[in-house]
Parts: structure tokens; C-alpha cells; sequence
């Protein structure tokens, strides 16, 4: 059986990937993504001081403790995936290149069409076909 794309109705063969809505493709997806959270939890490692993704330091000007949750979550299904975190910083310079690294340690790329970096008050969050709206009460 060969595995392709169709392109204005024309059969593409493919060279790399798995085919969509293959039975396997799920399992393979598991496999391949397995330990992504932990990467995700694990980006920021460097600027936490616990494994509860809790960041404590000293306030400059009031030398009062602050303690800063980031709040990261994770979500997947199969091979789509939704990150969210209290900081556009974090997001950009810690998790989004781990999410990057991992991935092509495993021969696979981090789709730049599909994927975004955005705060929820300005735009919906659209995910496995449901739209999500953030509305401030």
C-alpha cells in the first residue's frame, strides 16, 4: 500500500512521516512524544528553586520573599499538543526551544504553521476542532 498525500488531486508520494488516520499512527505518535511533559516541566529548571515549578526570590526594591508560580500546563492528544503558562517570556525563550530540542533529537519538527505563542485575552485558543474563549469576569 502506498502512503501519500493528495495535492489537487494528484497523488504525492511521501518520503518520511506516518500516514494520517493510520491505525498505527497513534501508537507510533506515543512512542515518538513520550517524555515531552517532562521536558516541558523541565525547561525551566534552570530559574525554579523546586520541583513545583515555583520560582522564590527577593523583591529589589522591598527585600520582601516573592514567590512566583508559572503555572505551566500540558495537554496532548496523539501528536497535537497545547501548552499553556502564566509568562510570554517563559514561553518563548524556555519552553517553545526545549519543545524544539526534543523534537529533532527524534528526526521531527515543531510545525511554525500550526503552532503560535499568544496570550489568551487576545485571541481564542482553537484545539482538536473546539474553540476555547477566555473572557475576564
Amino acid at each position: 500500500m502506498i502512503s501519500g498525500v493528495l495535492i489537487n488531486q494528484n497523488l504525492e508520494e511521501t518520503i518520511a512521516g506516518v500516514s494520517q488516520g493510520g491505525i498505527i499512527s497513534p501508537v507510533i505518535s506515543n512512542f515518538v512524544l513520550d517524555g515531552l511533559e517532562n521536558c516541558v516541566r523541565g525547561s525551566i529548571a534552570e530559574i525554579t528553586s523546586s520541583k513545583n515549578l515555583v520560582k522564590e526570590y527577593y523583591g529589589q526594591k522591598s527585600g520582601i520573599k516573592v514567590v512566583k508560580r508559572f503555572n505551566i500546563q500540558f495537554v496532548r492528544y496523539a501528536d497535537d499538543f497545547l501548552v499553556t503558562c502564566r509568562s510570554m517570556h517563559i514561553a518563548k525563550n524556555f519552553i517553545k526551544p526545549a519543545i524544539v530540542k526534543f523534537l529533532a533529537e527524534r528526526g521531527i519538527g515543531l510545525s511554525e504553521d500550526k503552532s503560535s505563542i499568544f496570550r489568551l485575552k487576545d485571541k481564542d485558543l482553537e484545539y482538536l476542532g473546539y474553540r476555547f474563549l477566555f473572557r475576564k469576569a
